[in-house]
């Protein structure tokens, strides 16, 4: 029996849309799925909304561009959670057209909006409601988290990033906070977020270089590369 519905308003959505059946999939969720139009097949829409509960379903997820009015008119129709991905179609206004028709539901008839082509969110967000009286799924889901942060960790204590440096009057670097410094390069702790070494062009030595945490850094250098943990890049 499936526990998560995914439809969508045509055939062209399904490439989009199958990021949510892949990662409910991992979860080892059930999931149906169907092309389920507002517009062009509006009364096997509200006979779908309407029998979803009776299948077992707990959450629908619904897939439309353009003049997205799917997600809305289902969460009209039935009492399960409904999650809405605006979909960036064809003739599309960049996205915006189905993001606000979705987004912007009256009150009393809520949709969960996720971003933009953002299916594989819908599914884990999914994943999450049926996880609320589910253990086995929770514990799967607190498993994906947990996997994110490692992967990330591993990322940042392993790899370093290259940017361009070069010391000149006219160089900006933007941080965290918004601000900027001219010609100069901070290296900040991410746990602190406080800055812990600012290094101006006078600090360079003679040869041009400046040592800090053991590398040395060359001020006439097209690129430099800083642990990824230690450096805040410009925006």
């Amino acid at each position: 029996m499936s526990q998560v519905a995914i439809i969508m308003g045509s055939k062209s959505d399904f490439e989009i849309m199958s990021e949510a059946i892949e990662i409910l999939k991992s979860f080892d969720i059930n999931t149906e799925y169907d092309i389920v139009s507002a517009h062009r097949t509006p009364n096997k829409m509200v006979e779908y909304a309407s029998n979803a509960e009776k299948k077992g379903i707990k959450v629908i997820i619904a897939g439309a561009g353009g003049a997205a009015h799917l997600p809305g008119m289902v969460a009209s129709i039935t009492s399960l959670p409904v999650i809405g991905v605006p979909i960036k179609s064809r003739n599309s206004i960049d996205g915006w057209d189905s993001i606000l028709s979705i987004l912007q539901m009256p009150g009393g008839v809520p949709v969960a909006t996720v971003a933009l082509n953002g299916s594989k969110n819908a599914g884990i967000l999914a994943a999450q409601i049926i996880g609320s009286f589910d253990s086995k799924v929770a514990d799967k889901v607190k498993a994906y988290k947990k996997d994110l942060e490692d992967y990330l960790n591993q990322i940042w204590e392993s790899e370093s990033i290259s940017i361009p440096y070069k010391v000149e009057d006219k160089t900006f670097f933007y941080f965290n906070d918004g601000s900027f410094q001219q010609s100069k390069l901070m290296i900040q702790d991410c746990e602190a977020c406080e800055p812990k070494v600012l290094i101006d062009p006078n600090e360079f030595s003679e040869d041009g270089t400046v040592s800090l945490g053991g590398t040395s850094i060359s001020n006439d250098a097209s690129l430099i590369a800083v642990s990824y943990t230690h450096l805040t890049l410009p925006t």
